[in-house]
């Protein structure tokens, strides 16, 4: 599958280290959840959640090779893609839906938010960040008319505290989880999900470098994250013993996870 080349037509700084960049393409078909392969020719490709259809953006924190790369590209300036790729979340069923995003993850959730929303469905957003510098779209969400809860941990903005402390209130309203984040947030909403028995959907990332299951990079206790996922159930996580504990890096090896277990790109 080759890639489309296309320019960047719209650039927007969301904090710090974070830019959202718009493409001039768009994705139909793409649903919540599902992502994209992105080039940047001469440098690499990484995997990104998709954030809108139309145009086609992604938003992307500056903490690796790849994406100081692509935070140092201008509008006008070309980038290739691939996709969608994956499954995306189940959007279906009654009665409100929590979104639970830690850092970058809360951009991926958007495109869920705003599908949910066209629908008029109730949703709550549960956001978590180190700072309140970290917290991204929260004007953009409230917009829709989604309920925002937030914690920091320093305490700077909304509770002090992890994401899961915000979302303890619409945990009791909740019909379904949404998650998308860092792997041990992700595996704290697991066990939180099925001890309160609410169905729950989680985005998992992995180390990938074709998207649709070829080179193997992904695996996850035998599955595949490009193509059985990236969007779990809580109940199918919790029968993988590496989620939450190990992950390969880009030779393949595996490793634990330590700390927050960010993986860089």
């Amino acid at each position: 599958m080759l890639p489309r080349v296309v320019p960047i037509t719209g650039i927007i700084p969301e904090n710090p280290y974070t830019k959202t960049f718009i493409l001039d393409d768009a994705i139909p078909q793409a649903t919540p959840g599902q992502f994209v392969m992105l080039w940047i020719p001469g440098v690499d490709e990484k995997p990104f959640a998709i954030v809108a259809r139309e145009p086609l953006t992604i938003t992307v924190a500056a903490v690796g090779p790849f994406s100081r790369a692509l935070h140092a590209l201008n509008i006008g300036e070309k980038v290739g893609w691939r996709g969608p790729f994956g499954h995306g979340f189940d959007l279906g069923g009654d009665g409100e839906t929590l979104l639970i995003g830690g850092g970058y993850g809360v951009a991926a959730l958007y495109f869920a938010a705003s599908e949910l929303r066209k629908q008029s469905r109730d949703v709550t957003v549960a956001m978590g960040g180190r700072a309140a510098q970290d917290l991204l779209f929260e004007e953009r969400l409230c917009a829709l008319g989604a309920r925002v809860e937030i914690a920091t941990e320093d305490g700077s903005r909304g509770v002090r505290g992890l994401v899961t402390d915000a979302a303890q209130e619409a945990l009791m309203r909740a019909k379904r989880i949404l998650a998308c984040g860092p792997e041990a947030m992700l595996a704290a909403v697991m066990r939180l999900a099925l001890a309160k028995n609410i169905p729950a959907q989680l985005a998992v990332e992995r180390y990938m470098k074709c998207g649709f299951g070829i080179c193997g990079q992904c695996t996850l206790s035998g599955k595949l994250v490009c193509m059985d996922g990236p969007v779990f159930t809580a109940k199918e996580l919790s029968q993988l013993p590496e989620f939450g504990r190990v992950h390969r890096d880009a030779t393949g090896a595996a490793h634990f996870f330590q700390g927050r277990g960010a993986r860089r790109i």
